[in-house]
């Protein structure tokens, strides 16, 4: 629910908290990355389209939205995670929706 994301992100913003916070711009994960946590017919029928689901979880087919959506979320993942390995970042945290245009 993209609701929850927005009141986290309302109450960091409230509380001073996201001034003390690096925000960044997430970049969509590769498909070789994604092979490296999943099988590769798992990411194949992911961004096809034709994932199986099941009543918690809603696919867009439309122009492979929720596929770009998951791209993102992988990605901005592994770069918080890539942040903090690096030693450019102390910790991370990620708390994503992703809004396609």
């Amino acid at each position: 629910c993209p609701d929850r994301v927005s009141v986290m992100w309302d109450l960091f913003g409230s509380s001073g908290l996201l001034d003390q916070c690096d925000v960044l711009d997430v970049r969509p994960a590769t498909e070789e990355e994604l092979v490296r946590v999943h099988t590769r017919e798992h990411v194949e029928s992911v961004l096809s389209g034709s994932a199986p689901k099941d009543a918690s979880t809603y696919f867009h087919k439309k122009e492979s939205r929720s596929s770009d959506a998951a791209r993102l979320a992988a990605g901005g993942t592994l770069q918080v995670a890539e942040a903090v390995c690096a030693g450019e970042a102390a910790n991370g945290f990620c708390a994503m929706t992703v809004r396609l245009q």
